[in-house]
Formats: structure tokens, sequence, C-alpha cells
């Protein structure tokens, strides 16, 4: 469904239940709300009443600055509908909250409420982004079980971070956690059953008393590197130098510089002996500064023990 069908039903749906409510006000003024108003005036024969937006009220004497939101509380202005005219994430809900304090939900039109709001945990809006080092790239660079990604990683197409199903219950059907596991894990959101509406296993009316197990936000180390459809299961934390086989299935932590394939995943080998892999964790080359990786760039190619050799001191 378009923006445009979304207003248009909005706005229909309130006249067809309350034919009397004509009165609409437009809440803030940007691509949406310009579209809103001419929906109004060229579907409905409606002029709005009010037009708030901070950024345009200096230029336009019509327009209104947010801070007038409360001429919506007065008795006159009781039966007006604010249409919410925003879909930007980043933006909505603080618009919302402010719109809140002078109307009720029920003056309120928001038609990008659900779609901003539904998938419960993994709305982006539920969950910080992902610390990522410098030039990583790939899918796991913002993943909602993902805190921290290191520099220099490359992650292939498929690969993924999943969440557990507790296995211990008459159902591993999420309708019987929902969020639950999750309260107090660090950057994700308190999130509520009702979040999860929209989800095929939702079931109205329940409150979940199940819980996912040992829930965390795993943290993968510098230069690592996951092939295609490589699966990260049970939270597992990825050290610096890890290279996984593509299709392997990870079900546990992965050692510095192992070399990982299999379903599930077991080390095959390390790409360098242990004193080498403590020698490369102490030099870190991977914080150094780009200038210095092109002053140093041909060092990268030679035998490992010259390169540690040359950097250790």
């Amino acid at each position: 469904m378009t923006v445009f069908q979304k207003i248009s039903n909005g706005i229909k749906t309130i006249l067809q239940k309350s034919p009397e409510r004509r009165k609409f006000a437009i809440y803030p003024f940007g691509d949406i709300g310009l579209l809103a108003k001419r929906i109004l005036k060229e579907q409905f024969c409606i002029e709005p009443t009010h037009i708030f937006d901070d950024n345009i009220c200096e230029f336009n004497p019509e327009v209104k600055p947010s801070s007038r939101l409360v001429e919506l509380s007065y008795e006159r202005n009781k039966g007006v509908v604010l249409i919410l005219a925003t879909a930007n994430p980043s933006v909505h809900d603080i618009l919302r909250d402010k719109a809140l304090r002078y109307v009720s939900e029920s003056q309120l039109m928001d038609v990008f409420f659900y779609e901003l709001n539904h998938g419960g945990l993994w709305n982006p809006k539920n969950w910080e982004r992902t610390v990522c080092g410098k030039h990583s790239y790939g899918p796991l660079c913002n993943h909602p079980l993902v805190k921290q990604v290191g520099a220099f990683c490359s992650f292939a197409a498929g690969v993924d971070v999943v969440n557990n199903h507790n296995i211990d219950l008459i159902s591993t059907s999420p309708f019987l956690v929902g969020s639950g596991g999750f309260e107090g894990v660090e950057g994700f959101k308190d999130v509520p059953y009702d979040a999860w509406k929209g989800e095929k296993w939702y079931i109205p009316d329940i409150k979940p008393l199940g819980k996912v197990p040992n829930v965390k936000r795993i943290t993968i180390g510098n230069d690592v590197w996951l092939g295609e459809n490589v699966i990260i299961t049970n939270y597992s934390d990825i050290g610096d130098g890890v290279v996984a086989a593509a299709g392997a299935v990870i079900t546990k932590p992965v050692p510095a510089y192992a070399v990982v394939a299999g379903i599930p995943a077991r080390v095959v080998r390390y790409r360098y002996s242990q004193e080498q892999i403590a020698a490369l964790e102490k030099i870190r080359w991977w914080d150094w500064e780009d200038d210095t990786i092109r002053e140093r760039y041909d060092d990268m190619f030679i035998p490992i023990n010259e390169f540690i050799e040359k950097y250790s001191k």
C-alpha cells in the first residue's frame, strides 16, 4: 500500500465512523504533511484547521510551531483529528509522544505506527546499532544480536546470527516466550508482548512466561572472514583472525585465528602457531592508522615471523 493510500484510507475510516468529524490538523509538515493536506483538500474537500512544524513555521504564517499543539487540547478543538505525518523512524516516536501530551489516542491518526513498531525485538528501534570497526563489511556490521565487530572483517552473503528457542517447554514456538530472556540484556529495550503483533506465531490476550536461556549480544574480533551462509548460534563470540568455511554452523565460541568448518563447526587448524597468534594480538596491526598501513603495506606480504620480529618491538 502506498503512502497516499494509507493516508487516504485513514481519513476515510475516520469519516465513515464519525461523519461529523471533518476537522483535521497536520503535524509535521514535510513531504508526507504536504501530501496529507492535498488528500484532505482534493479528495475530501477539507481544509486543515491547524498545521504544525517547527522547521517551517518561520517561513509560513499558516504553519505554527509545535508548542502550539496545546491548542488542540482546548474545548473548541476537542473534535479535531491530528494526522501524524511522519514515517521517519528516528523521529516518529518523539513526535508521537509530544502530540499525545495534548490529544488522546482517539484523536491521533497515526497510519505509520504499526509498520514502525512491528517486529518486536528485531525492530531497529528496539536495539542499539552494532559498533563496527573500520573497513569491515557485510551483513553482521549492523545486526540485533551483534554488539561489536572489529576492523577489517569480511562477512559474505547469507552470514547470520540466529536467536535460540527454548527447547525445554511443551512447544518451541515463540508464543511461549515472546521477549522472555531479553529483559535487561545490554543493547535491547524492554519490549512488551504486544510489540510482536503481526508475527504469524502471535496469539493475542496471553502473557508469555517462558524465557530464552543465556541470551546476549555477541562480539566479533578483528580480521575475521566468514564465508557464505555461515550461521552463528548459541550467542557464540568470535575471536580475532577467525576464518569460517562456507556453510559452517558455529555453536560455541571460536578462539583467535582458528579455521573452522562443518556442522557443527569444528576447528580444522589454526592459521598460525600459538606463539605467533599471541604476538599478532599484541601488535594489533588492525589498530594502525590508514596512513601507517600505507607506509607499511609491503610488509603485509612478508613471512609471518619477519612481520612479528619487525613490529614486536
